[in-house]
C-alpha cells in the first residue's frame, strides 16, 4: 500500500511539473507562432530553415511535434510554412510525421500518468463533456469524424483518447488519415505562396476559412448528435 501511495504521489508531482512546463512553453512560444502571420517574419524564418539543409527539416519537425504537445499553439502557420518550404506533399509528410510523434508521446504519457495529467491540463469538466467517448461501440468512426471536421476540439481529443477504450493502432491511423484534408489545404496554400501564386493561395485560404467557420458553428451540434446516438444505443 505504501509503495502504491508513493508511486501515486510521484506521478502527481511529475504531472504537475509537465503541466507547468507546457504552460511555460505556451507563454514563451505563442508570440512567435502568431508572428508567422506577418510576411517578414514568415520569410525570415523560412530562409533560416532552408539555409540549414537537412537540419532545417528536423527543426520544422520539432516545431510541429511541439505544436501537438502544447495544444494551445496554432497549427496552421506551421503547415503553411512546411508547404512553402517542402511543397504540398513534402510539407504534408513532415506535418503528419510530427503529428504522429506528438500523438504517440501524449498517448503513452497519459497512459502512464492517468487521468490526473489530463484533469490538470483541461479540468474535470472538459473530461466530463466528452464522457460519451467511453462507450467502445463505433468509437473509431466517431474519432475519425471528430478529427476530420474543422472546429472540433482536437487538442483535448488527443489527450482524452488514451482514457477511452479506443485501440492504439486504429487510433493512430485515424489521427493521420483524418487530418490529411485540412493539412493538405494549408501546405498547398504555402506552396502557392512560395511559387508566387497568391490568387490560388487566397482562394485556398478562403475556402478553408469557410469550412473552418462552418465546423466551429456546427461543432456543438455534431457532438450533441453523436451523444444522442450513443445514448440511444
Amino acid at each position: 500500500m505504501k509503495k502504491l501511495a508513493v508511486s501515486l504521489i510521484v506521478k502527481i508531482i511529475f504531472a504537475v511539473l509537465i503541466v507547468a512546463l507546457l504552460i511555460f512553453t505556451a507563454v514563451k512560444m505563442m508570440p512567435w507562432f502568431l508572428s508567422l502571420k506577418n510576411t517578414d517574419s514568415f520569410d525570415s524564418f523560412r530562409n533560416y530553415v532552408t539555409s540549414r539543409g537537412t537540419l532545417g527539416f528536423f527543426i520544422m519537425l520539432g516545431i510541429q511535434f511541439l505544436q501537438i504537445i502544447v495544444a494551445i499553439l496554432p497549427g496552421e502557420p506551421i503547415e503553411v510554412l512546411s508547404g512553402a518550404m517542402y511543397g504540398p506533399f513534402g510539407g504534408l509528410a513532415l506535418c503528419l510525421l510530427g503529428i504522429l510523434l506528438g500523438t504517440l508521446t501524449i498517448y503513452f504519457a497519459v497512459k502512464f500518468f492517468g487521468r490526473e495529467l489530463v484533469a490538470k491540463l483541461f479540468g474535470n469538466e472538459k473530461i466530463k463533456s466528452v464522457s460519451f467517448l467511453n462507450d467502445p461501440e463505433k468509437l473509431e468512426i466517431i474519432f475519425f469524424i471528430l478529427f476530420l471536421i474543422p472546429g472540433t476540439p482536437k487538442d483535448i481529443l488527443t489527450y482524452i483518447a488514451p482514457l477511452t477504450p479506443v485501440k492504439p493502432l486504429p487510433y493512430f491511423l485515424i489521427v493521420i488519415f483524418a487530418r490529411i484534408p485540412s493539412i493538405i489545404t494549408s501546405t498547398y496554400a504555402g506552396a502557392s505562396i512560395s511559387n508566387g501564386n497568391f490568387i490560388t493561395a487566397i482562394i485556398v485560404f478562403a475556402v478553408t476559412g469557410i469550412i473552418g467557420i462552418l465546423g466551429i458553428v456546427f461543432n456543438k451540434r455534431i457532438v450533441e448528435y453523436i451523444k444522442k446516438i450513443r445514448s440511444k444505443n
